[in-house]
């Protein structure tokens, strides 16, 4: 299967904005190493983007393995332009509450 395109909305911009500011205050460099991850976590993921179950209506999550944040995106292939569709990027203590705001339906 080839690979989706990989679209990020600007709420999913802005959070990964935010998460490299903040690593990037503890160290600097920390902030490209977390955005180099994140996009090597979803260019793997883009090679077979059901490989994540459905956690949220819609949408599945995938993990990053060095640092604590969790992205969650929808599959659009309803066209010719198959695409991967990262809404949020949230670390792994955001709640419930914020989770529910972004995605727009019930969560759990």
């Amino acid at each position: 299967m080839e690979n989706h395109r990989l679209i990020t909305t600007l709420a999913a911009r802005l959070d990964l904005d935010d998460a490299v500011a903040w690593y990037e205050s503890k160290r600097e460099g920390l902030g490209i190493e977390f955005l180099l991850e994140f996009y090597d976590t979803a260019t793997l993921v883009q090679t077979n983007p059901q490989m994540n179950r459905i956690v949220h209506g819609e949408f599945r999550r995938f993990l990053m393995d060095r640092f604590p944040y969790k992205a969650y995106y929808r599959i659009n292939d309803r066209t010719s332009d198959w695409r991967m569709v990262v809404v949020a990027i949230f670390h792994t203590s955001t709640g419930d509450k914020k989770i529910i705001s972004r995605l727009g339906e019930p969560y759990g």
